[in-house]
């Protein structure tokens, strides 16, 4: 099986198939404005992961990603209702980009109780936002064990599409990688979950599998005329 799929390559003949820790076999099973049903498998897990929409795909994925931290995100999401940490408490996120951790607190305490307790309330934070990250690292990630070979995975197909998705990277608060359509041997990069999207929306829509003209799902056609023009260079169309 390595050598029929591991070495399948393009018209042009680059290697399709790259090989990574954090390889997703997405298959489309049907896809709609709706729903968008599939399964989606990986190395850490011999069971399928089922899906009824791209946006719960996409949470399953990310998911992976932070139990393996790899990649790293370089940011952090923000959220309207602060996560609880491992210990109970209310995580703490940054409401500005550069900002230190408990800058506000201690500012403020500078100015209404003296020096001394500003700086007790700095290393307060300090000492919270060490503890949750080792709490976080302490849960998962290099203890994940594969349980299931790289050749398993990529075998399965949708009955609709089926994308090799290799995420690089995640900067931005978005994702950077390589997407492999595995119906129609083409590999393209995407450097957002947007254009993620629009690839395989792209991709299903050159391949003429519908569920219904009036239900169809075309992520990439949603935008605006700027939108549409990145969908066009960066598409499986004509390519």
């Amino acid at each position: 099986m390595y050598t029929v799929i591991q070495e399948m390559r393009g018209a042009s003949g680059e290697r399709l198939i790259l090989h990574g820790p954090n390889i997703i076999n997405l298959c489309i099973d049907d896809y709609g404005r709706e729903k968008q049903c599939g399964r989606l498998y990986h190395q850490y897990t011999d069971q399928k992961m089922s899906f009824s929409t791209l946006f719960e795909a996409l949470e399953k994925m990310e998911q992976l990603y932070d139990e393996l931290q790899f990649p790293q995100a370089t940011t952090r999401i923000r959220r309207f209702i602060p996560e609880q940490n491992a210990g109970g408490g209310k995580r703490r996120t940054a409401a500005e980009p550069g900002r230190a951790c408990g800058a506000e607190e201690a500012e403020a305490a500078g100015r209404e109780r003296g020096a001394e307790e500003a700086e007790a309330a700095g290393k307060e934070c300090e000492a919270e936002e060490v503890a949750g990250r080792e709490s976080a690292r302490g849960a998962v990630g290099s203890d994940r064990k594969c349980v299931q070979n790289f050749d398993s995975v990529i075998s399965r197909r949708g009955g609709i599409a089926t994308f090799l998705i290799y995420v690089q990277f995640r900067q931005f608060s978005s994702w950077q990688g390589q997407l492999t359509w595995m119906e129609g041997r083409k590999r393209r990069t995407f450097l957002s979950v947007v254009e993620l999207l629009r690839l395989m929306d792209d991709a299903i829509a050159a391949s003429g599998e519908e569920t219904g003209s009036e239900k169809r799902f075309h992520a990439g056609r949603a935008g605006n005329q700027e939108g549409k023009g990145a969908r066009a260079e960066s598409g499986f169309h004509g390519k």
